[in-house]
């Protein structure tokens, strides 16, 4: 009922306590109030014809009740935010996975581009210095090396950007001869 309860002759309500010796005269039951609702109750029983439950028994239940719904309360809370903190920590640590992971694919990526310019960019060099007569020949040329040195400088970038994700970066190695 969410409220406390006293029974009298609490065997016509618990078949359960029927058989208890000497016979249940009197029990008194008061929930362990927490915040959304009761979370169980505290039942006391007497055994004693002169001894019945008055205000005092009631009090000290109710306060005992609520001493236990607050220890209740805080063990939940606290057992949540300590699974919300593994949840966190799972998180991050999966995110540093993926960091690490994208890191390695730029630094991999960076050095798989690279292999190819440098024969790239030897071979114009090499057919600038042969020279060509057609003027276009020589424009494409001129086209091909400059966007060649634009990759090439693009992929230093990014191999830079990996070195200092390492902390291995040493300016001026591996820089473009323009």
């Amino acid at each position: 009922m969410g409220k406390p309860e006293l029974f009298k002759t609490p065997q016509r309500y618990f078949a359960s306590i029927e058989a208890v010796s000497p016979p249940v005269v009197e029990a008194l039951l008061v929930p362990i109030p927490v915040r959304d609702g009761p979370w169980g109750a505290i039942w006391v029983m007497s055994h004693d014809e002169q001894r019945r439950f008055d205000g005092e028994d009631l009090r000290l239940l109710k306060s005992l009740a609520d001493f236990t719904g607050a220890a209740m309360q805080v063990a939940r809370v606290q057992a949540l935010a300590e699974k919300r903190a593994t949840e966190a920590e799972k998180a991050q640590a999966a995110l540093r996975g993926a960091e690490e992971r994208t890191h390695e694919f730029i630094a991999t990526l960076s050095h798989e581009l690279r292999n190819p310019i440098a024969p790239v960019l030897s071979s114009l060099e090499i057919l600038r210095r042969v020279g060509t007569s057609a003027s276009a020949g020589e424009k494409a040329l001129e086209v091909a090396g400059r966007q060649m040195n634009r990759l090439h400088r693009l992929v230093d970038d990014l191999l830079d950007a990996s070195r200092i994700r390492h902390g291995a970066f040493n300016p001026g190695v591996g820089e473009p001869a323009d």
